[in-house]
């Protein structure tokens, strides 16, 4: 909050909204609730939106609504001097909260209970609202409500009270999150995943790039340890030529689909992987900006500095070179030998055949995109692994155009296996994981795309 002029016009909040001229009233409220808390007159429940810490007046009430519903007015419940729990509105508390089912009241199934420091926090993505709780006695309210006891107390209108606060804050049960499609459709983690990731401010939120690990950790270098493997120089393609002779840009994207059958009698050659590699995923320039080592390669990516991507190619028959697990170098154009074809790398086949139903046998080269997430969340907080997903289907677009216009079958899959992808290369899996499949080889004979 701050004061602009001398004729008290203020703006607050994290996008500055005005919120014009005020009253002396209004402007000394305004001060008083910067600079202490104001006690409330009498206990009520926050869903009397009327509520108002000893405010008789009816325009400073208006503004003490108008903040609670834009996010900036935090209400503590306590019992005498003794703080049970606090209430955080979010900038969408405007919205009504959804309806609660005549039965027993229940928390939502979208409602998440997780301690933050000494407390715990309950908040839903569909809330307007989350509650911490300093008084951990209070927990057992939320199992009374579970077991449809939720209006029982202690005599004192706090377990009622409660009921009522997450109600208003959106935390309990709609009767239409299982019965409409459009609540039923969402699991609890991709609602919360979409929600943390838009521009939705929560309490307590931090989103965007704020540099956050600058003064406590160094930077993510740009190339992660390397393997002790054998090395295996790659070929590198006269893009002159290329850029006279390869297939229009408009020709690869009509042209462009998936496909995982493979034509094993005719494999693909180490020269063809090559090839793809080197268009779609070298290092084209680095660079150091601020301390941070940047990097840029075929695909654009979101988050500054990039490079978070690795690429992991799984080779089970490849003209000219071994089957195994191999990590791609894209500074050095080189793959470096990770594992032989092990029973954890065969199960990483076995699980793309699977991702793949319906193609003939397994693929001739199973490319897992692994993300080094500390490249996007050393600088980013909250959206991070949103442009981490974003980054990697934007590598597959590019994949998928180099390997149309080499006349090359590939296909990208819509999960994978983690658990054999952190056995095979001992990579501790909070900091480098696998995001993405990508699978690669030669089309059948009746299926190819190039003339």
């Amino acid at each position: 909050m701050k004061d602009s002029d001398g004729m008290r016009h203020l703006v607050c909040g994290l996008d500055h909204e005005p919120l014009g001229r005020i009253s002396a009233a209004q402007y000394d409220l305004l001060r008083r609730l910067a600079t202490a808390p104001m006690p409330a007159d009498r206990p009520r429940p926050l869903s009397e939106e009327a509520d108002g810490p000893g405010v008789d007046d009816p325009e400073c009430r208006a503004l003490l609504q108008r903040l609670r519903t834009r996010g900036w007015l935090v209400v503590t419940v306590c019992a005498g001097e003794h703080r049970l729990y606090t209430i955080e509105t979010a900038a969408i508390a405007d919205r009504r909260p959804p309806p609660v089912a005549d039965s027993p009241p229940r928390l939502s199934r979208f409602t998440v209970l997780r301690r933050d420091g000494t407390d715990m926090v309950a908040h839903s993505p569909r809330g307007r609202a989350r509650l911490t709780f300093t008084e951990p006695a209070l927990l057992r309210h939320l199992a009374d409500l579970e077991h449809g006891d939720g209006d029982a107390g202690d005599g004192d209108g706090t377990a009622l009270r409660l009921r009522l606060d997450l109600e208003n804050a959106g935390l309990l049960a709609d009767p239409r999150e299982e019965s409409d499609l459009a609540g039923a459709q969402w699991s609890a983690h991709d609602l919360w995943f979409h929600t943390n990731t838009r521009w939705i401010v929560h309490p307590g939120l931090r989103m965007g790039r704020s540099d956050w690990a600058q003064d406590r950790f160094a930077p993510v270098p740009a190339r992660p340890a390397p393997y002790p493997g054998p090395a295996v120089d790659l070929f590198v393609p006269d893009l002159e030529r290329l850029l006279t002779e390869d297939r229009t840009l408009t020709s690869v994207i009509e042209r462009r689909r998936s496909s995982a059958d493979h034509d094993d009698a005719r494999p693909i050659g180490l020269r063809s992987l090559g090839e793809f590699l080197y268009r779609s995923a070298r290092t084209l320039q680095s660079d150091i900006v601020d301390g941070v080592e940047h990097v840029h390669r075929p695909s654009i990516t979101g988050g500054s500095g990039g490079g978070d991507l690795e690429l992991y190619p799984v080779v089970r028959h490849v003209q000219g070179l071994d089957a195994g697990l191999y990590h791609y170098d894209p500074a050095g154009h080189r793959l470096v030998r990770v594992s032989e074809y092990s029973a954890p790398v065969r199960r990483l086949v076995r699980a793309a055949a699977w991702a793949t139903a319906g193609a003939d046998g397994e693929p001739q080269v199973l490319f897992v995109i692994a993300a080094r997430f500390g490249r996007i969340m050393w600088r980013y907080e909250n959206l991070c692994y949103a442009l981490i997903l974003k980054n990697l289907g934007a590598l597959y677009q590019t994949m998928h155009n180099v390997a149309t216009a080499m006349g090359l079958a590939s296909r990208a899959l819509g999960v994978g296996d983690t658990a054999q992808f952190e056995r095979v290369t001992g990579r501790d899996p909070l900091v480098e994981g696998s995001v993405g499949e990508f699978v690669l080889g030669t089309h059948p004979p009746t299926k190819g795309v190039r003339g």
